[in-house]
């Protein structure tokens, strides 16, 4: 370094936290089958902190700022929002955005899932595979040809043909979190409503309050041989995804919802560590600021932790907040839920044997329902342990630096790659050159061989080696490979020679060579500056051997420019600006990565550019379903007073009161409606009631209300199966299912039937 939700009830985090962990144990362990089993990554500190609390979604609208899906998607100039039909050209329309003018979009990652574990699971039946889900994944960065908008890893699409919907998870930059909305009425002659989804709801299974995907070998999707050939059997097309691939591409949505898992820790450490808004807090975001830069600038490679700002300045602000905040460590939420072959209870060889035993000649294969139910072991709705717990090590260093390489990932590469523009266009920048001697080996092929090794003279304060092969033509061209080059242990091995010059007197043969790292990008010291070429000298050989070769002694001089100094000194001009309130690039808020390229590219670039996505200004006011005047919900409003409903409301609503069928609405409609949906419901709500009572090895399906929403009403999961109000429930449910069976409920009786067996939960689900 240069310089000199919250819901209206509040949760209770720390008990919620260690009921968690007692409840789940070893949880995705022992349920899942032995192969899905996992090493423990990292020690699991019992008293750790959430990064991301389970059990606080947070508000349904955004605090602050939008999603990056209306950014894409709204039109301003028309005053709402422009979700074009069908599926493919939306995709096609926020790839345009992503590249103008590009003739191959490759922006999406794209799945099929037709037996999933979505809230929309049962939307098809009976046509499962003519109705699959259709997953996009925003996963190949080099899309982002324009630089403005960064999705990679952001943007993650799940659509439902048959419910006429899309369900979306997108980044909110000025927030810091992901968003989760739904787009309805998604159907041919229809107008798509883009509404803020029920985060409640979301959570319960998006835990990590951002994208999920199953662990390996992602066999719910057409990865799956046996998915794929029943897809194949439907002979449609599927929204212009391929029907057969291999896992590759599942594997890359599955590292998107890894990266994008690890977002939210990384703000709250960028938000926390340092302090709040005082000068010393704002001075050490600067110093990880500039780590996070040079970490990138560098191509992902170490930065500098030896000089004096680093040792005597940031590193021990940056320990003594970790220590003060975080002493047990930093829980990461798991992203990932176990891997589930739907076909897994037909055959141990399903793959083979399911397309074969089910008939797709019907269109709708028979017994197809029996493979949608989804166990309690592979429920997305089960409590997860933490991923890992992020603590400090010994020296500090790795941690650090694993928190500097995550902030590092917040730029794009298109912003990584103007960065280094900038520092390589200016002028009046110091330079610096490393001298080194040369064993200059020669040969006599077709093609004259020149093999250099270079070392700084054992006097040099500073250990230079380079090492690289010249080739030389008859006619005279020659080409240049650089094997190594390095300043003291900073070694680069995988560099680009972008221009070699030969240059030949009577006594001395030369060549100049210009280099960058294989992406584009400046090779660069660990301070930060970049390595611009070396020249070569060597004397000519007048006394060659018969076969040509020879032993030379030469010199090349490494040339560096100094002109990282010129980035430390603008993101010094951020710092300088805060105590004034002009910027607040470097305030406890979320990194805000647009805001930060935007006031660096004032300081730096030759030109002001725009970044996205922070300033919603220009955008239609956002809406939660409640917002867009939705009968089902003003209905389940004005059911809420009836004496024997108000209960269900009270802990069911935020799930079963909405507008979508799926999970069973049947706390939706007036006081008559919603008293007959309980009805037809009863049986299926009275045994994920009575599962609380049911040792948690032995239940069939996750006992209900999920144990992450009981914090929000003040009560601590452990104490919920004795809690008088699960016990009234459970008593309406037995009251409402005895009067319509004539028959006292037996929960024994159900279990042994199995869940899939009970009375499905409304017409048609």
């Amino acid at each position: 370094m240069h310089r000199a939700r919250l819901t209206a009830i509040r949760c209770l985090p720390a008990l919620a936290a260690a009921a968690m962990l007692a409840a789940c144990g070893e949880a995705n362990q022992e349920h899942e089958p032995q192969a899905e089993a996992r090493p423990s990554r990292t020690h699991v500190a019992e008293h750790a902190a959430w990064s991301v609390d389970p059990y606080e979604p947070g508000p349904d609208l955004p605090p602050v700022g939008r999603s990056l899906f209306d950014f894409l998607v709204s039109d301003a100039g028309e005053g709402g929002r422009a979700v074009p039909f069908p599926f493919p050209a939306l995709l096609e329309l926020i790839e345009t955005r992503l590249q103008p003018g590009a003739s191959s979009p490759t922006a999406f990652a794209r799945v099929l899932i037709p037996l999933g574990r979505s809230l929309q699971r049962d939307a098809a039946a009976p046509a499962f595979f003519h109705y699959p889900r259709a997953i996009a994944a925003a996963t190949d960065e080099a899309a982002h040809r324009d630089g403005k908008v960064f999705a990679t890893n952001r943007l993650f699409l799940g659509y439902q043909e048959k419910s006429g919907l899309i369900e979306v998870i997108s980044y909110n930059e000025a927030a810091g979190r992901f968003e989760f909305q739904v787009v309805r009425d998604y159907r041919a002659g229809a107008t798509p409503r883009v509404v803020y989804a029920n985060r409640t709801l979301c959570t319960a299974c998006h835990q990590n309050a951002a994208p999920i995907f199953p662990r390996p070998l992602w066999d719910e999707t057409n990865a799956n041989p046996a998915v794929a050939a029943l897809l194949r059997a439907e002979k449609r097309e599927f929204y212009g995804f391929p029907i057969d691939q291999g896992v590759d591409v599942a594997n890359a949505v599955d590292n998107a919802t890894d990266e994008a898992n690890l977002i939210a820790p990384l703000q709250r450490i960028w938000s926390e560590v340092c302090g709040k808004d005082e000068p010393a807090a704002i001075e050490c975001r600067a110093d990880l600021l500039e780590l996070a830069l040079q970490y990138r600038l560098r191509g992902r490679r170490p930065v500098d932790t030896d000089s004096a700002a680093y040792r005597e300045r940031f590193k021990p602000r940056f320990v003594a907040g970790w220590q003060q905040r975080w002493p047990n460590g930093l829980w990461i939420p798991d992203p990932d839920i176990p891997n589930r072959d739907p076909f897994a209870q037909f055959a141990d060889d399903s793959r083979e044997r399911a397309p074969a035993t089910f008939d797709p000649a019907s269109g709708a294969p028979a017994g197809l329902e029996l493979f949608s139910g989804v166990p309690a072991a592979f429920e997305p709705l089960r409590p997860r342990r933490p991923l890992e717990s992020w603590v400090l090590d010994g020296a500090a260093d790795e941690s650090i630096f694993r928190v500097v390489a995550g902030l590092g990932d917040m730029f794009s590469a298109r912003d990584i790659t103007l960065l280094d523009k900038w520092l390589s266009q200016a002028g009046d920048v110091a330079v610096k050159d490393y001298d080194t001697e040369c064993e200059i080996e020669t040969g006599n092929l077709p093609v004259r061989r020149y093999k250099l090794r270079c070392r700084q003279p054992p006097h040099a304060s500073v250990a230079s080696a380079i090492e690289g092969r010249i080739f030389e033509q008859p006619d005279g061209a020659i080409s240049v490979s650089l094997t190594k080059v390095s300043i003291d242990d900073d070694a680069y091995t995988a560099l680009a020679v972008r221009q070699s010059v030969k240059h030949a007197g009577d006594e001395q043969m030369g060549i100049d060579v210009s280099f960058r790292q294989r992406t584009g990008l400046h090779a660069r010291t660990k301070e930060g500056d970049a390595l611009t070429s070396i020249g070569f000298t060597w004397p000519v050989d007048r006394s060659r051997a018969a076969d040509g070769k020879a032993t030379l002694t030469g010199k090349a001089v490494l040339h560096t420019r100094r002109d990282f100094g010129r980035l430390a000194l603008a993101i010094a001009g951020l710092e300088q600006r805060a105590p004034d309130g002009v910027s607040d690039a470097l305030s406890s808020r979320p990194l805000r990565r647009a805001i930060i390229m935007q006031q660096i590219s004032e300081a730096l670039g030759p030109a002001r550019r725009d970044w996205c996505c922070v300033d919603a200004s220009h955008l239609p006011e956002p809406i939660t379903d409640e917002d867009s005047g939705s009968r089902a919900a003003a209905d389940s409003r004005a059911t809420q007073g009836e004496a024997n409903l108000a209960l269900f409301h009270d802990y069911c609503g935020s799930c079963h009161g909405t507008p979508e069928s799926f999970p069973p609405n049947f706390l939706t409609g007036d006081a008559p409606q919603v008293k007959t949906r309980l009805a037809h419901c009863a049986e299926r709500i009275f045994y994920r009631l009575s599962l609380w009572q049911m040792d948690e090895q032995a239940q069939s399906r996750i006992a209900m209300p999920p144990r992450q929403v009981l914090p929000g009403f003040g009560i601590a999961p452990d104490e919920w199966a004795q809690h008088p109000d699960l016990a009234a429930l459970r008593a309406q449910a037995a009251i409402v299912l005895t009067r319509d069976t004539g028959t006292a409920p037996d929960i024994h009786a159900m279990h042994a039937r199995g869940y899939d067996k009970l009375r499905s939960c409304l017409p048609g689900t």
